[in-house]
């Protein structure tokens, strides 16, 4: 059963991306803490956004889109109306349970100090030192201070047909103050379904990530080709490129969607609909915000900078006594030695593909090898098993971090699959390029640092 929260936050705040820096968009949103109504569970950190959809009704029936193409356009009947919204919503609901911040090892800002409970009499002066659940919630019909305005086409899918196109969501082409009815549903925006790239992709999603602050994935990310693209829009020369140029427009090319990159452009901010950790910056920005007004004496941004954002369930939060973790849900950066006996190691070229973070096929047997050797060392209370992902230097470092992550996630998923561990019983890191057992000097040598490790953590 899901918690259930106090109905009256711990802290609330407006917050503004032009207070803010790294990477975001003109943004406004409403922000809060809810403290759970038990103890020992997450505190929500809560993003609260008020959108005010607005049906279009020009005076002629027609509409133009972001590239100044001409549509007809038709009235809204009710049912429309009201399925389009629904559909928003349940677009507006995929930015929830992706993650959870895990606040620094000594910040206390947020501790549930337990002294006379009978329930603790044996360690005395305990305190519960909670993790934060990101949450985000959009209203679609405020009654009034939305933090954006968007107008919402009715297309006439009639004369679409007759025009020789295809009455699908790839005909208009919508923008953040914008949408039309066929945004409704996912599909392949704005690559197209080239080949390796992203078969579906959620629009209103999408859009809802610019209105908490988010640019597009390459920007994020720094992306050498979209800075290329915004750098050529700067000094106002991408006009001069080819008509169709990936590299046209600024922040807004191709290239910032992930058009050269798969693994970028399968994130929400590119053109599919997976979340990376780059994606939890606005509740970062809103933690930011909340703690200056929590806190009598304001942490300087280095300690907030401290908070981790982890993308499985760490756990409701650590039990402390006396200033020292005596159980931790949540394992923080472990880095086991080469004789823990409880360490597996299996190869990343036996797992992955190059650049890749699917298991492969063929990586069946050595899983579950290594699913017999957890099971023969697990001992009567194991507490998690933790799965660390690791690659060679090849490449930057924010990418080398979020495939480590990706394939820490991957093998976790097939062990969960198969039902040889429960997902409660599995943390995942990724370290990317950052704990090499070789020099990176030589394929052998990135061969070996080209790993997952299994961890076994018993209490």
């Amino acid at each position: 059963m899901a918690p259930s929260y106090k109905p009256v936050p711990l802290v609330g705040a407006a917050f503004s991306s032009n207070s803010r820096t790294g990477g975001s968009v003109p943004a406004a949103f409403d922000t809060f803490l809810y403290q759970p109504t038990g103890g020992f569970k997450h505190v929500k950190l809560t993003i609260k956004l008020k959108i005010s959809l607005k049906q279009v009704r020009g005076f002629l029936p027609v509409q133009l889109d972001a590239d100044n193409k001409p549509f007809l356009t038709t009235p809204w009947t009710d049912a429309q109306w009201s399925a389009f919204v629904n559909s928003a919503s349940a677009q507006a609901n995929l930015w929830n349970n992706r993650f959870w911040l895990v606040p620094p090892p000594a910040f206390s800002g947020l501790d549930e100090v337990y002294q006379k409970d009978p329930f603790f009499n044996k360690f005395p002066n305990k305190i519960f030192r909670p993790n934060l659940l990101c949450a985000l919630e959009v209203d679609f019909s405020p009654a009034s201070g939305a933090h954006r305005t968007i107008e919402v086409t009715n297309l006439n899918a009639a004369f679409i047909t007759a025009t020789g196109r295809v009455p699908d969501p790839g005909v208009f082409r919508s923008h953040a103050f914008l949408y039309d009815s066929f945004d409704a549903t996912p599909w392949a925006f704005p690559l197209g379904h080239a080949p390796g790239m992203p078969a579906s992709h959620p629009v209103i999603a999408h859009e809802i990530g610019h209105a908490i602050g988010l640019d597009h994935i390459g920007v994020l990310t720094k992306a050498p080709i979209c800075q290329l693209a915004a750098n050529l829009n700067t000094a106002n020369v991408d006009r001069y490129l080819p008509a169709g140029s990936p590299l046209a427009g600024g922040t807004n090319a191709l290239v910032c969607y992930g058009s050269t990159n798969a693994a970028l452009a399968g994130n929400i901010m590119g053109a599919g609909q997976a979340f990376s950790s780059d994606n939890a910056r606005p509740w970062l920005w809103a933690l930011y915000t909340l703690l200056d007004k929590l806190l009598d004496k304001p942490e300087p941004i280095t300690e907030k900078a401290k908070w981790r954002v982890v993308m499985t369930d760490p756990g409701p939060g650590r039990w402390i006594d006396n200033g020292l973790d005596i159980i931790t849900s949540d394992p923080g950066p472990v880095r086991v030695s080469a004789n823990d006996d409880s360490l597996i190691r299996i190869s990343g070229d036996v797992l992955f593909d190059t650049d890749k973070s699917n298991i492969k096929p063929e990586a069946n047997a050595a899983l579950e090898k290594a699913a017999a050797d957890i099971k023969a060392r697990i001992g009567p209370r194991l507490r998690y098993v933790l799965i660390n992902g690791h690659t060679d230097a090849r490449g930057s470092a924010d990418y080398n971090q979020r495939l480590s992550e990706a394939r820490a996630k991957a093998a976790a998923d097939w062990f969960v699959t198969r039902k040889y561990l429960e997902r409660a019983k599995i943390r995942t890191q990724g370290f990317g390029k950052t704990q090499p057992l070789s020099p990176n000097t030589d394929e052998p040598g990135r061969a070996k640092n080209r790993r997952v490790e299994l961890h076994i953590v018993n209490s």
